[in-house]
């Protein structure tokens, strides 16, 4: 634009004229003052003007500008306008409207660094170009470049909060992949999310461990066999074997504890479960820190199975243990301890040399001693003692050290109101007082001693009693096939099983007695005597006898000789029993050649028998003992009795 001198052509008188390519202005326009004006709704061809002949022009905001191309440098000047501008698009539909189909994107460039933004393509599949074009880092941030929020570097990694990385090759959120950290081999850790399955998942699709970290030291890990370290990257093998799922190592104050605790305000709430390995031992522990020690409870689904209470009482079926173990059952049955090989069972031990421990049985709970029967180990005696009641109850049996036994509390062999068993002198002692009467009525069989001075059990005597309210025997049976070889019943004694009350041997007895001189008539007035012995033994109704007769004077006396003075009544018909005697100055009958003794039935005497040759008996009359001088007999034979 210029002014042109008004010769040759005529200058307007004000505005501009048009003279080939120049604009002819009427005047120069003062300082700061509008070049010229084009109205609305007029056209005003300029034509084309060559690159850079247009300096320091101010278009004005209602100005449209024909032509496809403009390149002006408008140096400090502003572009103003109150419309939209589309670069590539002669329809903008924003503030700047962007169109071309493969450089639609904002490219800035400040030294050897480039920014660009747009889209990658032509498709929406494409997706947009927010990056560098040169090896830079990508930066994000907020209130001034110095509060940097975000970076993603020349390598593709990704910080957040951070200028400098550490060990995260890759970053990718959204998705079904969630937030995933990966390495340049393709592996993919950190979070993933399946969002359609509402999960959240921290860890690894490969086969790397997740480890959790601490001022820089790793405090747990999960490890590619999926169990959980804490404290430690070494598994911990049990020597059981089977799988560690879970390791808890302390960090070198030699107790590791792990803690399941619901510490809130609640009224009902303040409880911790501690399970620690302290040294070389372990605990597990009940208690909180806002109501102190609590109870520690076992449950099996619903119902509870195990309780230690803060005063350390075992309760197992009870929630309310009275004592340092109390096992309850609601129902019949019984509790085992089971010690499949080997040897085993179960202690129960006191707390020194003289202490005592005891196992005390009760039919209740809360009963008082007179309820309870105790086993107790006493230290001080060395002995195994079983008491009725409890702990202070009266002794009832013991088994010392040695091996005896002792019931009723003592274990002495000649101990009275005991019955002791010592195996070593292959004994049992029943003591020496014990019933004063025989058992009656009762349906049980008995051994045991009697008592007292007098009546029908004496002290010290040994009884064997069959059952008393029904006749029965006593029965002695050997043999590797059992068979009976005695019977002891009411009839008496008999044998290999027979029944017969004729066969029982009902008595035996051994004793003296004295033989005498008798008649059938008149007695013998006197008699002197040098030998009068007897002896017999009785062996059921048979009766033994042996004697010895001597006189050596007598007088008076009439009839036939009697000998008298057997122990038992004769029970023989006449002349079934008898001997045949050695006689000493006793007169015969002239030829007697036969000298016998004869019983005859109801009496407790024999008589003396001589017969001649070819006679009959004939008893020898009692004038055959000499008056004067010895007369002797000495016979032996046996006899039947009822007594």
């Amino acid at each position: 634009m210029i002014q042109k001198p008004n010769s040759g052509t005529s200058q307007p008188s004000e505005g501009f004229a048009i003279d080939n390519a120049d604009i002819i202005l009427a005047a120069a326009p003062a300082t700061g003052s509008e070049f010229f004006i084009v109205t609305v709704g007029t056209s005003v061809n300029i034509g084309t003007p060559s690159n850079d002949t247009i300096n320091n022009a101010m278009v004005k905001a209602d100005a449209a500008i024909a032509g496809t191309k403009i390149s002006p440098d408008f140096g400090s000047q502003n572009i103003v306008t109150t419309g939209s501008v589309g670069i590539g698009t002669t329809s903008p539909s924003h503030l700047l409207d962007l169109s071309n189909s493969s450089n639609a994107y904002i490219r800035q460039t400040r030294g050897s660094s480039a920014f660009r933004v747009g889209p990658a393509g032509d498709q929406a599949s494409d997706g947009v170009i927010l990056g560098t074009d040169t090896n830079g880092p990508l930066r994000i941030f907020t209130n001034g470049s110095s509060n940097e929020r975000l970076r993603i570097d020349s390598d593709g990694k990704v910080q957040i909060g951070r200028t400098s990385p550490l060990l995260a090759t890759e970053l990718t959120v959204g998705g079904n992949n969630g937030l995933t950290v990966g390495k340049t081999n393709g592996s993919r850790i950190g979070l993933f999310g399946s969002f359609n399955q509402d999960l959240l998942i921290i860890g690894t699709y490969d086969n790397y461990p997740v480890v959790f970290r601490q001022t820089n030291t790793e405090a747990m890990r999960i490890d590619s066999s999926q169990r959980l370290l804490i404290g430690t990257t070494t598994v911990y093998s049990p020597i059981g074997g089977g799988s560690t799922p879970v390791t808890v190592v302390d960090g070198g104050n030699h107790r590791a504890n792990l803690v399941i605790s619901n510490q809130t305000n609640h009224a009902d709430a303040g409880a911790a479960v501690i399970l620690a390995a302290h040294g070389q031992d372990w605990q597990l522990e009940a208690t909180s820190v806002l109501k102190g020690n609590r109870d520690f409870t076992i449950s099996a689904g619903t119902n509870e199975r195990l309780r230690i209470d803060n005063s350390g009482n075992v309760g197992i079926g009870t929630s309310s243990p009275d004592d340092i173990l109390d096992v309850r059952s609601g129902a019949a049955g019984f509790s085992q301890f089971v010690h499949l090989s080997g040897q085993g069972g179960v202690r129960i031990a006191g707390t020194g040399a003289s202490s005592s421990a005891n196992l005390v049985f009760s039919n209740n709970h809360n009963s008082g001693v007179s309820d309870e029967y105790t086993i107790q180990m006493d230290g001080s005696s060395d002995s195994l003692k079983f008491l009725r009641g409890g702990t202070g109850g009266g002794e009832t049996m013991r088994l010392d050290s040695s091996g005896r036994i002792g019931i009723g509390g003592d274990y002495g062999l000649g101990a009275s109101n005991r019955v002791s068993i010592n195996p070593a002198d292959g004994l049992i002692g029943l003591g020496m007082d014990g019933r004063d009467s025989y058992v009656t009525s009762t349906s049980g069989c008995y051994i045991y001693s009697g008592s007292g001075s007098s009546g029908t059990t004496l002290a010290g005597e040994l009884i064997l009693q069959s059952r008393s309210n029904v006749t029965r025997s006593i029965k002695f049976v050997t043999g590797s096939s059992p068979a009976e070889r005695a019977r002891i019943d009411n009839d008496g004694l008999k044998f290999n099983g027979d029944t017969a009350a004729a066969n029982a041997l009902d008595d035996y007895e051994e004793g003296t007695f004295t033989p005498v001189w008798q008649t059938t008539g008149t007695a013998f007035s006197s008699v002197t005597y040098t030998h009068q012995v007897g002896n017999y033994t009785k062996i059921g109704n048979l009766v033994h006898v042996s004697l010895k007769i001597r006189s050596s004077a007598s007088s008076g006396g009439s009839g036939n000789l009697l000998i008298g003075g057997l122990p038992f009544q004769i029970n023989d018909e006449t002349g079934a029993g008898g001997g045949s005697p050695a006689t000493y100055f006793i007169d015969y009958h002239n030829s007697t050649i036969n000298v016998a003794v004869e019983t005859r039935n109801n009496n407790s005497q024999f008589y003396l028998l001589s017969s001649l040759d070819n006679a009959s008996w004939a008893n020898v009359s009692s004038g055959g003992i000499q008056g004067s001088g010895v007369s002797e007999i000495r016979v032996s034979f046996a006899y039947q009795t009822n007594s």
